[in-house]
């Protein structure tokens, strides 16, 4: 469980009523009031700033793809296939797979070079704060 710096938003509506959300900007300050109270509100206002939030970490999976069909359908693979819980910091090897017509060319993260090395040790690094799955690609070309 990590600590995020949230700040306090207060939403005043034409009914009289005020409601206020903790949350990491205006914007989510916005989509968490629009599910917690109806209609719009007449004035939003920050109230309060850097507040320590306790968090719980969020849900990182993984998954790796052959990005070149041609690849893919010549027999390259990249393991694990998919991972449905890691944590950050944890480490994960990869490995590519090529076939005889086919060099590896790296592994990537967001289009970000991680390495050329067919066996890579990975370290899970995420600072989001929602669920997500990293893809991470194995990149393949013809010889």
């Amino acid at each position: 469980m990590g600590t995020s710096l949230l700040n306090q938003y207060k939403a005043s509506y034409a009914d009289s009523t005020d409601f206020s959300v903790n949350a990491l900007s205006l914007s989510d300050a916005l989509v968490a009031l629009a599910s917690a109270h109806r209609g719009e509100p007449t004035i939003i206002q920050k109230t309060a700033e850097g507040i320590a939030v306790a968090m719980p970490d969020p849900a990182i999976g993984l998954k790796t793809i052959v990005t070149d069909t041609s690849a893919e359908t010549a027999g390259c693979k990249a393991t694990p296939y998919t991972i449905d819980s890691v944590k950050n910091g944890e480490k994960v090897w990869f490995t590519a797979i090529p076939t005889d017509d086919f060099v590896f060319v790296g592994w990537y993260l967001d289009n970000e070079l991680l390495s050329t090395e067919t066996s890579y040790e990975g370290t899970i690094s995420y600072s989001g704060l929602t669920p997500t799955i990293l893809v991470y690609e194995a990149r393949f070309e013809h010889v």
